[in-house]
């Protein structure tokens, strides 16, 4: 009898052991695009905002909340930022620690790591060699050396990766569990890198991982985690429904939890359409816990796992899925000292590479006006994309070529003063012709159908908030709800704005009315919007981000370029050299002209600096008269829209085949027209622009000092 009891005992005791569940935290970052360092290289000073440095004390503090943790990284480590680019010039060995990117992942004690496709920027060969350096687990498990007579060569790098750990449960006693880390590229994103393709064989995500994740669990692994370098918008087009290429990973029985790489967002993320099964609020596809991080070190995610053991072998109990942002109320997260100091060699090398200079420019270039009209610095991203279609494309005097940019620093819509471009006439530095530009898609020439540019062209409209003719005071001309990467200028076209119209598409492009048109495009490019016309348009990877809103209209890349607007921006101050680089300044769109019988002025804020009025006040198509410096920072203008008189025709006209030709495209938003508008506009209505505070702290202003406006943004897309 006792001999059963203290069976039973032990029998009990084992099980309650068996059954205390094992806390694993997973800790991610992606998309850190080689900003290691909280430092900002083009305005050349320090930022709390974004920067692995931040992001390693968020990991440091996860870390110390559990027992239990590993640290990943979904890829596009090496290109991205100044350093990234001083690096790629570097010769690195052993003898002097390696790559900086690789460098910082092996101080902070990542457990493995994924390919983006940016990380091939420099070349293969780079790539390898960084990579052999350090001491960090690469994935990759659909990459393949490119073999002979057709046959597919060996792994590029290992396909996957086991750690065995030992782990502690929540009663306290210790299990060994085989951590397995398996990595995937998006195929599509490097299939038009001609050199690559010539050495490196992409597969499908999905078969590559059917055929390894099987051979990773038979290999011992009991947890498996997936590095994945694809997004949410990204299909599978070895499946016939070209489904999510992520639903499809999740839907795989051996996967635990996937770390991807979601383009200019973050997930969870409540405000994400996402499609069936998706959870964007808790995290999870198909039910499998998933993170994505905002780019530039901004955020780093965590995935808790409770695992048991049941039978021999580890299940995934619950989960729990969380975004942590070094941007916090109050103070943001300080940085970690330890990596400042492992890349301090780096970091002066890079200032000193970004500060070199590296042209000039034969006048100003500014974005103070690009929300009025086609600014310098547009005009200057306009000449360098269309330069570079011409000499990749042999076209026809009849193909019709347009350029669409999106100006990246208007101001970031009223909320930030300080966020222009200004370089005045003379020496241009690295730094300075990168801040221009400093978003890093790649550029494309993609083949769209006249609808499509129309469409993102209302989109982009919807920033002007509607004017009332009625009024003849200085009514509010931006919406501050608007997102400044929605904001497109065409060159190539004329076009023209009519703000009497109510938005056709509210700030995220989901339609506000299916009748109402503000893009009245002119007489002479009537016939690009025929219904069976196609344009090409050369663009920096914003047309694939909007599409998103557009499903029922495809575009066809046709070519994508191995390097990104902001480079060939810097390509061309280098060609130019001492001559200077000068820009034809010419006028895409205006807005529209109102009655003369109408006195239409509107309210523009722009950088408050008085070097900037002279400008203004000579370069801006419209009517400009400085008013103050408003409460928050900005300079208030009060603009004069021009008039016509009311018995002459209206040049500027919508096209009745576009009309026919637009396809069924957002679902209109129930709430009437009217409740939208004063929703639109309720905040900046009630600015009183002739009587607007003035700051009591006068401006201070020294004629010998270089001005620089203007700041990368962080957002925004891997």
């Amino acid at each position: 009898m006792l001999r059963i009891a203290l069976f039973s005992l032990l029998f009990l005791s084992l099980h309650s052991i068996a059954s205390a569940p094992v806390q694993l935290r997973i800790i991610s970052t992606g998309d850190l695009n080689g900003q290691l360092l909280s430092y900002d290289y083009i305005a050349d000073q320090e930022t709390d905002e974004f920067g692995l440095a931040r992001a390693a004390t968020l990991i440091r503090m996860a870390r110390s909340e559990s027992d239990n943790s590993v640290t990943v990284d979904s890829g596009d480590l090496l290109k991205g930022s100044p350093m990234a680019a001083w690096a790629a010039q570097q010769t690195f060995t052993q003898a002097n620690g390696g790559h900086p990117a690789y460098q910082a992942l092996d101080h902070l004690d990542f457990n493995a790591a994924a390919l983006g496709d940016s990380d091939f920027y420099y070349g293969l060969d780079y790539l390898m060699h960084s990579a052999s350096l350090s001491n960090l687990p690469i994935v990759s498990a659909n990459l393949y050396r490119r073999g002979i007579n057709g046959q597919r060569g060996p792994h590029l790098l290992k396909p996957w990766y086991i750690e065995s750990r030992q782990l502690r449960d929540i009663a306290g006693n210790i299990h060994r569990v085989n951590i397995g880390y398996i990595g995937f590229t998006d195929p599509n994103s490097l299939r038009q890198d001609n050199a690559l393709q010539s050495r490196v064989e992409t597969r499908s995500i999905l078969a590559s991982a059917r055929e390894e994740l099987p051979r990773l669990r038979a290999a011992g692994a009991d947890v498996i985690i997936v590095l994945a370098h694809t997004s949410l918008s990204a299909v599978d087009s070895s499946l016939p429904t070209q489904r999510n290429v992520l639903e499809s990973l999740a839907r795989e029985p051996l996967v635990d939890a996937i770390i991807f790489n979601q383009t200019n967002g973050n997930f969870p993320n409540p405000a994400l359409q996402t499609p069936y099964r998706v959870d964007a609020v808790h995290g999870k596809i198909f039910g499998t816990p998933a993170v994505a991080t905002q780019r530039a070190g901004q955020q780093v995610g965590v995935i808790d796992l409770w695992l048991r053991k049941d039978r021999g072998s580890w299940t995934v109990g619950r989960s729990q899925v969380e975004i942590r942002s070094v941007q916090r109320p109050g103070r943001n997260v300080v940085e970690y000292k330890g990596l400042s100091l492992r890349l301090a060699d780096a970091h002066r090398k890079t200032r000193h590479f970004a500060n070199r200079p590296i042209g000039r420019t034969n006048q100003s270039l500014s974005s103070l006006l690009a929300q009025l009209q086609t600014d310098t610095a547009t005009q200057l991203l306009h000449q360098v994309q269309l330069d570079y279609a011409s000499k990749q494309l042999t076209l026809e005097d009849s193909t019709p070529l347009l350029s669409l940019v999106s100006p990246p620093l208007v101001g970031d819509n009223g909320n930030n003063p300080e966020a222009y471009t200004w370089i005045p006439t003379g020496v241009v530095t690295y730094r300075q012709a990168a801040g221009i530009f400093p978003r890093n898609g790649k550029l494309n020439i993609v083949r769209v159908p006249p609808a499509l540019v129309v469409e993102v062209l209302e989109c982009s409209a919807g920033q002007y908030l509607q004017l009332s003719r009625a009024r003849d005071d200085a009514q509010p001309l931006l919406s501050k709800e608007f997102s400044p990467a929605n904001f497109v200028d065409v060159s190539g076209m004329s076009y023209e704005i009519d703000l009497s119209k109510s938005p056709r598409y509210s700030n995220d492009c989901a339609a506000f009315s299916a009748h109402d048109h503000r893009i009245r495009v002119s007489p002479y490019d009537q016939a690009l919007f025929s219904l069976d016309s196609i344009l090409l348009v050369v663009e920096d990877s914003q047309l694939a981000r909007i599409q998103q809103s557009f499903p029922n209209i495809e575009i066809d890349l046709i070519h994508r370029a191995g390097s990104s607007l902001q480079e060939q921006l810097i390509r061309t101050f280098e060609a130019a050299n001492v001559a200077g680089v000068s820009i034809p300044l010419e006028q895409h769109w205006q807005f529209a002209a109102v009655p003369s019988f109408f006195q239409l002025n509107a309210g523009f804020a722009t950088h408050s600096d008085p070097r900037f009025q002279h400008y203004i006040a000579a370069n801006a198509t419209l009517n400009a008269r400085y008013l103050a410096v408003g409460p928050d920072g900005f300079g208030v203008y009060r603009l004069q829209f021009p008039s016509i008189e009311p018995n002459l025709p209206d040049t500027y006209v919508p096209s009745p085949e576009l009309e026919f030709a637009l396809p069924q495209i957002a679902t209109t938003i129930e709430t009437p027209i009217e409740e939208q508008r004063s929703r639109h506009i309720e905040e900046p209505a009630s600015l009183q622009l002739d009587g607007v505070t003035v700051k009591a702290t006068p401006l201070r202003f020294s004629p010998e000092e270089q001005i620089e406006v203007g700041r990368p943004e962080t957002p925004e897309g891997g």
